[in-house]
């Protein structure tokens, strides 16, 4: 089945069009066409999820209908503090400290509009784990409370992402208790990619290095736009190539000669340093 769509917004108007094929004959299951004031956004998508699940005669368990709550923001002006924060690491990377800065803020302004909003605490987490590893403000200055990095608020409840705890547990050494935990949660049934992307650097840390390869790809599977660090592992792997190509591609934006000029004289032929 395949989800296409289009929307329109005029003024505090939404136009959503969205269409429900089977592929690959391209039969139309259903179409839906609803208008609504952009206040009532996320009522919307509840609605054309639905819509979804009734037209394939899907049965949920409660459980199931919980997770489709799970993680909805109160506030689509929150929401939108929180896509501008995800896109900028998206498009200018994890290593420019006024970006992270930047981004730290949007999330900022997306928790202060709505504090429960769960996301939003973990991707603050992660920029303020990321600003302290730089060493461009130590971490216990730079907002580092327990709920930050546990990314979540006191409110968020059982939705709460802790990636960044886990994280933060690698840096001090206890990454085979990081590299458990996040495997119990994965085991649970709880499909985040940022999940995946933080069993990459435990299992790194770990010297499971095959597994930090397959937690990388099924972090890619979940979101194609996942940054993680299995450049690292592929290092250790002596797969150059591959580091090459995702740190050009992905990682960083900077070209591959730069990363020869940057890099140790003899370490395509040589042993990890």
């Amino acid at each position: 089945m395949v989800l296409t769509g289009s929307l329109l917004r005029a003024g505090q108007e939404v136009r959503v069009t969205v269409q429900l094929v089977e592929a690959p004959e391209g039969t139309l299951l259903w179409s839906h066409a609803p208008q609504v004031a952009l206040r009532d956004v996320f009522q919307l998508q509840d609605q054309i999820v639905d819509r979804i699940v009734e037209s394939l005669s899907l049965s949920l368990t409660a459980r199931e209908h919980r997770s489709l709550k799970v993680d909805v923001p109160a506030s689509p002006t929150a929401y939108e503090f929180f896509l501008r924060g995800n896109q900028l690491i998206l498009t200018q990377g994890v290593t420019s400290a006024e970006h992270l800065h930047v981004a730290r803020e949007f999330y900022e302004r997306c928790l202060q509009v709505d504090p429960r909003y769960a996301p939003g605490w973990a991707r603050l987490g992660r920029c303020q784990w990321l600003i302290g590893k730089g060493g461009d403000e130590p971490l216990r200055t730079c907002g580092g409370r327990r709920r930050v990095l546990n990314g979540r608020s006191s409110s968020s409840g059982p939705s709460a992402r802790p990636e960044p705890a886990r994280l933060l547990e690698v840096d001090q050494g206890r990454a085979q208790d990081a590299m458990v935990r996040l495997v119990a949660r994965a085991r649970s049934g709880r499909c985040q990619p940022e999940l995946y992307a933080a069993l990459v650097q435990a299992c790194r840390f770990c010297g499971l290095l095959e597994a930090a390869v397959a937690a990388h790809h099924r972090a890619e599977q979940l979101d194609r736009h996942i940054l993680t660090s299995v450049d690292h592992a592929w290092w250790h792997l002596r797969e150059y190539d591959r580091v090459l190509e995702y740190v050009k591609r992905r990682r960083y934006g900077i070209s591959p000669s730069r990363i020869w000029r940057c890099g140790p004289t003899s370490w395509r032929a040589g042993p990890h340093r």
